[in-house]
């Protein structure tokens, strides 16, 4: 999480850094099918069940899935799989590949990979409204221009426009703090850690005000959980303990039953010895068959009742399991819900500094009244570094990219005093 943290941090220096250098280089668009990060895509998995005679969904593989920034998707079942320079039909045959081998499908499981969208463009500087936009295939920059409601120039509403955004930064702020807290309790949680190790964003605040306030929240939520899941576990403890006890007397009750028969049957057959040579009592041998016959039956139910108790205690040892499973099963998936929530946010913030930097300012115009526009784009390199390239009204864009609208005799001081 650190380096993920460190690596999205550089990332916005590198991308702040190019809005403000004039690097020469001609725009070149990458194709759209590329699995650029934070593509959003929809995977369905399907196979034929030839009992039902019908094809049934794979839930617990199917769903929506973002691609990492390393380039990469991490699919359930089949784990980490690098994404660069492949298609979502390669991608797709692939994933049915791993799918069979690691469940053990007699026939190829029907994969479809579709992108569900794009990651988004951003328009900023001289621009109406600057912002986020979703892409689309073959985009060009007069597309986002209008997207963005066309040039502008100063206008009164700046300062307002500044003062929301500065708020919604503020605001972002404690949200990003609180995911952060969430995350470390999860983890916690997963790791069945007795406290919760807080980064060093919330551990070295002062102890008191806001971030006191939410580590002082979380822990109070932390350690009710891990109380509930002890009393959960100790309650099946318990039950385990009394159902051994009872298989321990019941094994008990049945030696003394072996023990029993045995005599009885000794004592039958010394009866009926003196019954066929005429000295003891037909009576007798009866009362004896009955007596044996009496017990046998009583060592029957000692057996059901033992395996009843064996039954009961793997039932409560299942149960057990199932109860530490599914606490863990919870944990990770809101940690996941967490972590996605974090890189939002970050994304968000990251936004606003770059509106921020984009705010209008003075501009000259044509002859015909016209502005004078500049265009150029910031993108991510596949090596991960951020580069600014030239651009045109005809530039096509790719996904991720930020268009950089700028009036001529623009003062770059305002870009800078936004920062």
């Amino acid at each position: 999480m650190i380096a993920l943290a460190a690596w999205k941090q550089g990332k916005r220096g590198l991308l702040l850094a190019a809005l403000l250098a004039g690097i020469a280089l001609p725009a070149q668009a990458v194709e759209p099918s590329a699995l650029t990060p934070l593509t959003k895509l929809q995977l369905s998995v399907v196979q034929w069940n030839p009992v039902l005679g019908q094809y049934q969904k794979l839930d617990a593989v199917s769903g929506e899935i973002t691609v990492a920034p390393d380039r990469s998707i991490t699919v359930p079942l089949v784990g980490k799989l690098p994404v660069e320079n492949t298609s979502v039909e390669q991608l797709a045959a692939i994933i049915a590949d791993r799918i069979k081998a690691k469940i053990g499908l007699v026939d190829l499981p029907e994969v479809t990979v579709d992108v569900a969208a794009y990651p988004p463009i951003y328009v900023v500087g001289d621009v109406t409204k600057a912002g986020e936009y979703p892409f689309r295939p073959d985009m060009t920059v007069l597309q986002a221009l209008a997207l963005g409601g066309g040039p502008t120039q100063a206008s009164p509403e700046q300062g307002a426009t500044r003062t929301k955004l500065l708020g919604d930064l503020q605001a972002g702020e404690g949200d990003i703090l609180r995911t952060m807290a969430h995350i470390a309790r999860y983890e916690a949680e997963l790791s069945g850690a007795a406290d919760i190790a807080f980064p060093p964003e919330l551990s070295s605040a002062p102890k008191e005000g806001q971030i006191a306030q939410i580590i002082a929240q979380e822990q109070v939520v932390f350690h009710s959980r891990v109380e509930a899941a002890k009393r959960q576990e100790a309650s099946f403890e318990e039950l385990k303990a009394l159902l051994l006890s009872e298989i321990d007397v019941l094994k008990q009750k049945g030696d003394n039953l072996e023990t029993a028969i045995t005599s009885k049957e000794k004592e039958y057959d010394g009866v009926k010895t003196l019954v066929d040579q005429g000295i003891a009592t037909v009576t007798r041998r009866t009362d004896l068959e009955t007596a044996l016959t009496s017990l046998r039956a009583d060592r029957l139910d000692n057996i059901t009742a033992t395996m009843r108790a064996r039954q009961a205690l793997s039932e409560a040892e299942r149960n057990l399991a199932a109860v530490q499973d599914q606490q863990k099963t919870d944990a990770s998936s809101q940690l996941q819900t967490e972590q996605a929530k974090l890189e939002q946010l970050r994304n968000s913030q990251a936004t606003a500094r770059l509106l921020l930097m984009g705010l209008p300012a003075d501009t000259t115009s044509n002859p015909d009244g016209r502005q004078q526009l500049a265009y150029s784009i910031v993108r991510q390199s596949a090596t991960g570094g951020v580069q600014q390239l030239n651009a045109d009204e005809t530039t096509t864009l790719s996904p991720g990219d930020v268009v950089k609208v700028t009036a001529v005799g623009k003062d770059e001081a305002t870009a800078n005093a936004a920062l």
